[in-house]
């Protein structure tokens, strides 16, 4: 075959097999040929479906998955045209992996462009998905018996040679259908098997008479059926006879497969770059060479290890015995297979996320974010310049943790290193989620944690950029796995609490939002080791004490570095902490308007920087200067001082559910995030209910283990509890600051995903049954299909359910200090479309859509533009009535005709969620962008209500906010600021 593909690589006719077929395509019928002897063979010698599979898996797809990823991202990024980034960034470049899959692809961007046979990368791959469908074929034969009846086994040989010739006919140049004739040389070989003890005895004769019935076949112009008639018998004849040669060749191992897969792309990088100086013997034996020793490292280093796992046939049994012991055996299997089942699973998330991140990758001449581009860059740069003058007299050290400016500064400030580098921190991070997943609760727990850290919707998306939040990842998932070696007893403890410090250290200098766990930590080891040493008090025989004197220190070198920071800053700057920030999160976190969500999400604007500019012209509108972010803190303060204490619980409950759940605007942007939360949750709260189920008992702690590695099940419970206990304390913390989604999926899924790989790895634990007892073995498949369809269909439908229902809701009596723009008198006579007017404010629905025009008239544009109100707010006040029998009307749309152009690169629905209850009820949503008027125009609401519903209109009102109004009578004057607007629009 290879031979043969030299010819048409070098753009020559192939040699040809008496006129009838290519040599290489009579090289593949041959492969065929001995592939259905082969299977044949092992379907009959035990027929198990599921044993078969995994055999033929086992062979096919371990070497089949290393060349088609090695051809990616090894021999197409190194001779592509492209440049790396394009060529990595293309669609087509990921595409290729899905020959993974048995698509079909042979074409990767910039690759062989100018071969003779331009563009092919691999055309040994097309065969493989026509021999895993005749291992399909030969398997359902083998389920109807007709492997174990020759006469209809070789009846249905008959028909499909006899179909095959009236179809085709004998003509090899005017329809070559080489895919169907590989299904009958397979089958032949099947036929060959099942035949073996007819003729393995008598191979002379056989030979004999097939050589004649070949011979008159082809005299009779039935030159295919000739050829079918002697040739997978010849093959399989030679193949099976014991002679010197044939039992030397697999001596040194079986390279036959990888050669046929490594051949064509080996030839064709070959030709690449040696064609046409070599010619054509010297490229061929070139090829032949490496070809040859890299089928020989695929045979030693993965192939026959592969091999090593195929399932062995059980003794017979009773068909309930056998259930069970198959189960046993199934359950046994997969623990002693682990280890390598664990590493296919981590090579194949590798991949994965490496192919996700490459997908991601910024362009180069893209822009970057607003923080790479205003702070930690330019922050590097100078730093670079002049590292002590800039830590030591520009304000700009401070106005961020030094972390996100020291990591780009050490890959040049160059923002396509510092990408490379996240992606690369990243791959880093899956193995850590990997090893401690692992490490709590085994094998399942590991791929349930790294498939949602890969593959949850948008996290993606920021991994690469110039951000902190990869290195804050890195290091949380570097302290976290090397505190859970420590606690289940590596036998290297120094070393693991040495790495946790550091990758503590590493989240405090990046994004320091576990300083205060991280002082609480090490006043409770300090208590506890001096409580010991008081009462001298010493661990129980055969335990340890977890909490000692390495652990304090451990805490405090974590310290060291963030406390020199902290240290510096005040020295310089009088900046007592590791950056500014604090005040602006606050400030955003606690606007009433805003709801505590990043402005864009609820169509506002960021004001952090006009506020205090407003309050303190000294400042210069930089939201991160030290009094810039003293006076938004001052703010925030003042807006909680002056809610009511009610008020204050409703809108902070709010933002723990949205920390806990997502935020309502991201069930737009992307709807899948609740899924994976409520995914996350529930199994976490599954697995808390099953273990206090089975764990009811105190005694029974310790006879009830946990998955995972070997250790008390105390400690590993002790772990998980305080995970979570920290995980809710983070997103308790984090509930008075501004909310994104970023800082939800970096600050919370790491430990929530960890969380969940081991509640999916202890609600789908195989528990040991006593021999005979069918009915508790019934009963756990049972709870476990159960378990895995609930897992499966609850969370999206929660989440369906969650979209349609839920909208922003701002609260119409707190949107913080405004002022009028537009009121009643600025407004006309409303007008219906689908709607009958019933007196001067009701309005009768007819037919969905309806809609209500209210005529606005605006004196002065230009002094409601975005030039001069940065943030405006609509106020409306209406009732809703549907008729008794209806669907209740939940929302309406609001809109206006002459509005500004949109100027953010996302706009939240505007859709009000209304109470359906015939009161009047007062609504507040924001009234910027595509909401402002540009002039006079028609405030619209559109509602998609049944027929007959009552509409009550009374009123509306554009408002815009004077918090930097009152910040600057807060910060000059001590007037506290009124977060509450009662009046009602009139």
């Amino acid at each position: 075959m290879l031979y043969s593909h030299q010819h048409a690589l070098t753009g020559q006719f192939e040699p040809s097999v008496l006129g009838l077929h290519t040599l290489g395509g009579f090289a593949v019928l041959v492969f065929f040929t001995i592939s259905g002897y082969l299977v044949t063979t092992s379907w009959r010698a035990d027929p198990s479906v599921l044993r078969f599979a995994a055999r033929r898996a086992l062979r096919i797809w371990p070497a089949y998955t290393a060349v088609v990823f090695l051809s990616v991202y090894g021999l197409g990024a190194w001779l592509s045209e492209l440049p790396l980034g394009a060529y990595l960034r293309d669609p087509d470049t990921a595409g290729y992996l899905a020959n993974i899959a048995l698509a079909s692809r042979n074409a990767l961007p910039g690759v062989f462009m100018d071969n003779p046979l331009p563009r092919a990368v691999n055309g040994s791959l097309w065969t493989i998905p026509l021999e895993v469908q005749c291992y399909v074929a030969l398997a359902a034969a083998g389920l109807l018996g007709a492997l174990r009846h020759r006469a209809i086994w070789l009846g249905l040989i008959g028909v499909m040679a006899v179909w095959y010739q009236a179809r085709f006919g004998p003509d090899f140049h005017a329809d070559w259908q080489l895919r169907r004739e590989m299904l009958l040389y397979f089958v032949a070989g099947s036929a060959a098997s099942v035949l073996q003890a007819q003729w393995d005895t008598r191979r002379i004769g056989v030979t004999l008479v097939l050589s004649a019935l070949a011979a008159a076949l082809w005299l009779a112009q039935l030159r295919y059926l000739a050829l079918l008639s002697i040739v997978p018998f010849a093959v399989i004849a030679f193949g099976t006879s014991s002679t010197p040669v044939v039992r030397r060749v697999g001596r040194w191992g079986d390279p036959s497969y990888g050669i046929y897969l490594i051949a064509f792309p080996v030839q064709q990088a070959v030709i690449q770059l040696f064609w046409p100086a070599l010619g054509f013997g010297g490229t061929l034996a070139l090829a032949l060479a490496i070809t040859v020793a890299l089928a020989y490292l695929s045979w030693h280093g993965l192939e026959k290890f592969a091999l090593r796992l195929k399932p062995r046939r059980q003794p017979n049994a009773a068909w309930g015995r056998a259930l069970k012991d198959r189960a046993t055996t199934a359950v046994a299997a997969l623990k002693r297979g682990a280890p390598l089942l664990g590493w296919l699973w981590l090579c194949w998330i590798l991949v994965a996320a490496l192919n996700k991140l490459l997908r991601h990758l910024p362009d180069p001449a893209a822009p970057l974010n607003s923080d790479a581009t205003w702070t930690y860059l330019p922050n590097a740069r100078k730093l670079l310049q002049q590292p002590w003058a800039f830590l030591s007299t520009d304000p700009a050290s401070y106005h961020v943790a030094p972390g996100g400016y020291l990591w780009a500064a050490a890959w040049g400030a160059d923002p396509i290193s510092i990408q490379w580098a996240n992606a690369l921190l990243f791959l880093g991070c899956v193995g850590l989620m990997w090893r401690s997943a692992r490490r709590l609760g085994g094998l399942l727990a590991g791929v349930v944690a790294t498939a949602l850290l890969v593959y949850l919707p948008h996290m993606m998306v920021y991994v690469p950029q110039v951000l902190t939040e990869t290195p804050y990842l890195f290091g949380l998932l570097l302290g976290t796995t090397a505190a859970i070696e420590y606690a289940l007893g590596h036998p290297r403890p120094r070393l693991m609490l040495a790495l946790a410090a550091m990758g503590l250290a590493i989240t405090l200098l990046v994004r320091p939002v576990l300083q205060l766990f991280t002082l609480g930590a090490l006043a409770l080891a300090l208590t506890w080791v001096a409580y010991r040493r008081l009462r001298r008090t010493r661990p129980a025989a055969g335990t340890r004490d977890l909490v000692n004197t390495r652990v304090c220190l451990a805490l405090c070198a974590a310290l060291v570095l963030p406390a020199a920071v902290i240290v510096k800053n005040g020295a310089y700057f009088g900046v007592w902490s590791l950056g500014t920030g604090a005040g602006t999160g606050l400030y955003y976190g606690v606007s009433p308007f805003k709801m505590g969500l990043e402005p864009v999400y609820t169509g506002f604007k960021y004001d952090a920087g006009l506020t205090p500019l407003t309050a303190d012209p000294r400042t210069r509108g930089h939201p991160l200067s030290q009094r810039a972010d003293a006076i938004n803190g001052q703010v925030a303060l003042s807006l909680v001082r002056n809610t009511s204490a009610a008020d204050n619980v409703a809108f902070f409950a709010g933002k723990l559910r949205a920390w806990l759940l997502y935020s309502t605007p991201e069930l737009s942007m992307y709807p899948k995030l609740r899924s994976f939360r409520l995914f996350e949750w529930l199994t976490i709260a599954l697995a808390a209910l099953s273990l206090a189920w089975r764990w009811r008992g105190a005694a029974r702690m310790e006879a009830a283990a946990l998955p995972g590695a070997p250790g008390p099940a105390g400690n590993k419970l002790a772990l998980l509890s305080g995970l979570l206990a920290l995980t809710l304390a983070m997103a308790v913390q984090l509930t008075p600051v501004l909310y994104n989604t970023r800082y939800n999926q970096f600050f919370l899924e790491p430990w929530l995903m960890l969380l969940c790989g081991v509640g999916a790895a202890v609600l789908l634990q195989w528990r040991a049954t006593p021999r005979g007892a069918w009915r508790a073995l019934l009963l756990q498949a049972a709870r476990m299909a159960l378990i895995v369809a609930l897992l499966a269909w609850l969370p999206p439908a929660l989440s369906r359910y969650a979209a349609r229902h839920e909208t922003l809701a701002m609260d119409p009596y707190r949107p913080g200090p405004v002022a009028v723009l537009l009121n009643a008198g600025n407004m006309g006579p409303v007008r219906a479309r689908n709607a009958q007017r019933l007196d001067a404010h009701r309005w009768q629905l007819d037919v969905a859509p309806a809609t209500l025009q209210i005529p606005v008239h605006v004196p002065s544009p230009a002094s409601i533009s975005p030039d001069q109100v940065l943030d405006a707010i609509w106020r409306l006040r209406l009732a809703i009535q549907t008729p008794p029998a209806a669907r209740a009307c939940s929302q309406a749309t609001l809109g206006y005709t002459d509005a500004h152009p949109l100027r953010e690169w996302y706009q939240p629905a505007s859709t009000l969620r209304l109470h359906d209850d015939g009161e009047l009820h007062t609504y507040a949503f924001h009234g910027n962008d595509i909401l402002r008027p540009a002039g006079d125009g028609l405030l619209t609401l559109t509602f998609a209500c049944a027929p007959g519903t009552i509409v009550r209109w009374d009123g509306a009102e554009l408002l815009r906010s004077t918090l930097p109004e009152a910040a600057r009578a807060l910060i000059q004057h001590g007037t506290p600021i009124d977060p509450y607007w009662r009046r009602e629009p009139r």
